[in-house]
């Protein structure tokens, strides 16, 4: 009875092939739905998924998969079962992958015999994505292909690379960061998945400087542990400064943010001097305040205020007159511009004149100057 169903599937595919506009696609299908067994068992209508059976299993667990943590480095395993039913000579199964890399070769695309059970399977290594990717495994064979296919979304991996902030030996940031123009702080990038396309670190800032680099960024290698370092030396601008991490390429890119908020470095010092030691009506005196600290520089935009008297006895009198006093701020620790004059009237010749400067010091206490001007008439 065998050889008679041969001859009639094989009368039936010779009819079909003398129909002018019908393609091998139709005989294909016709192949995958019918199977003889060699062995007398009668034809079977069979789904693919009944010739070919495939499914997505966590690596670790077993458990079926229909999502994924896309970060370069999860694995999973593709198992593909033949059925008993399907021809002894189809044996082998073809996997294909539109993402990642299959372990065993590196490829996208892999050929695995079955085993004695029928049963084929292969690790794949997911793609750093959070794309859906496509999965397939078929029969191969020189007139058809049997194929089940399928796909698994991948979930966004957050901390792919992470950003920290801290002080100049690595240390945690226990205190604020002022804009000191001289204090560093210490970048540090963690590449969190294993990869090796991710050789380097890109580092950005807003303002400031990195050590050492004359630029606004700077490449640094990742270490076996994916840590990248670089230091950067505060600006005297306060204010937020802005820092970002790249990995990667156009294609492949991954930018991590961090900022940090320069606090003013207020003075712990001042010396006020003048261009002259004696003043008259008709010739002002300039001013130049410089602030100091015991670190670094005074903070840009630091107010110093000015103030102009005379004491006698037990009072104290303000006189004369300041000006560009409205635009009186420390720029690169120097206050500069200021003038003072007599030309007011409100004063006594017979008296020094003391002129101060003052201003808002390290912890808010205040800070001052003063100098002594002699009255020329």
């Amino acid at each position: 009875m065998t050889n008679i169903l041969k001859i009639m599937v094989g009368k039936l595919l010779r009819a079909c092939m003398q129909f002018r506009g019908l393609k091998n696609s139709i005989l294909l299908v016709i192949i995958s739905v019918f199977f003889i067994n060699c062995e007398g068992v009668p034809i079977e209508y069979l789904e693919n998924d009944e010739i070919l059976s495939f499914e997505i299993k966590d690596l670790e667990t077993g458990e079926a998969l229909t999502e994924a943590l896309g970060d370069g480095e999860n694995q999973i395993q593709l198992i593909a079962n033949i059925s008993e039913k399907a021809d002894p000579k189809y044996r082998t199964i073809t996997f294909e992958t539109s993402g990642g890399q299959f372990i065993s070769n590196g490829g996208k695309s892999i050929d695995k015999k079955v085993d004695v059970s029928g049963q084929s399977s292969v690790i794949l290594e997911v793609p750093l994505s959070k794309d859906r990717i496509y999965l397939s495994a078929k029969i191969k064979n020189e007139a058809y292909n049997i194929i089940n296919e399928k796909f698994i979304d991948l979930l966004e991996f957050e901390n792919i690379i992470k950003l920290e902030i801290l002080g100049s030996s690595g240390n945690e940031l226990t205190q604020e960061v002022v804009a000191d123009g001289s204090s560093i702080i210490t970048l540090r990038a963690i590449v969190e998945v294993d990869m090796d396309e991710f050789q380097n670190v890109t580092f950005k800032k807003s303002k400031g400087e990195f050590l050492g680099v004359d630029s606004n960024q700077s490449i640094k290698p990742i270490d076996q542990d994916g840590i990248a370092e670089i230091q950067f030396e505060v600006p005297i601008e306060s204010g937020r400064v802005y820092f970002s991490a790249e990995i990667g390429n156009n294609d492949n890119q991954y930018i991590v943010e961090q900022f940090v908020d320069l606090q003013k470095a207020f003075p712990n010092e001042l010396l006020i001097e003048s261009n002259s030691t004696s003043i008259t009506k008709s010739n002002p005196i300039d001013l130049t305040v410089y602030t100091l600290r015991d670190n670094g520089k005074a903070s840009d935009g630091i107010v110093v205020n000015f103030k102009a008297y005379q004491t006698f006895e037990d009072d104290t009198l303000s006189i004369g007159r300041f000006t560009n006093r409205a635009n009186a701020t420390t720029s690169n620790g120097v206050v500069s511009g200021v003038k003072f004059y007599i030309d007011t009237n409100d004063y006594n010749p017979d008296l020094d004149i003391v002129i101060e400067a003052y201003s808002e010091g390290s912890g808010q206490a205040e800070v001052s100057d003063s100098v002594k001007i002699d009255i020329i008439e």
